[in-house]
């Protein structure tokens, strides 16, 4: 099996020699045999791979993306209940508005 890095410079080899059937560019590191009998295999499970990982770093990243969210509402949640000056509670819309600029910065 190729590594990564071989099968993109083989790419780049038979993309500059389209026309032969075996690779003749010493630097290539399929130099001596049939291009695409071996790079097409290779190239596929590169793209395979690739697209697995893709596929598995979305699904972290959304479900990071939803904890932060989560942590963020307990958070304000908290922070409110702790702005209330009142026994019984109650919370004003200032409190909301000043605990927002607290935690975001005044975005307007």
């Amino acid at each position: 099996m190729m590594t990564d890095n071989e099968i993109v410079k083989a790419l780049e080899c038979c993309a500059n020699n389209p026309n032969d059937s075996v690779c003749y560019e010493s630097k290539c590191p399929l130099f001596g045999q049939k291009c695409i009998d071996v790079l097409s295999k290779n190239a596929l499970d590169l793209i395979n791979r690739q697209k697995a990982e893709i596929e598995r770093l979305q699904k972290h990243n959304t479900k990071m993306a939803h904890k932060h969210y989560c942590d963020g509402i307990k958070e304000f949640a908290e922070r409110l209940k702790a702005h209330s000056r009142y026994p019984n509670g109650t919370i004003y819309a200032e409190h909301i508005d000043n605990l927002v600029k607290e935690m975001v910065g005044d975005t307007q």
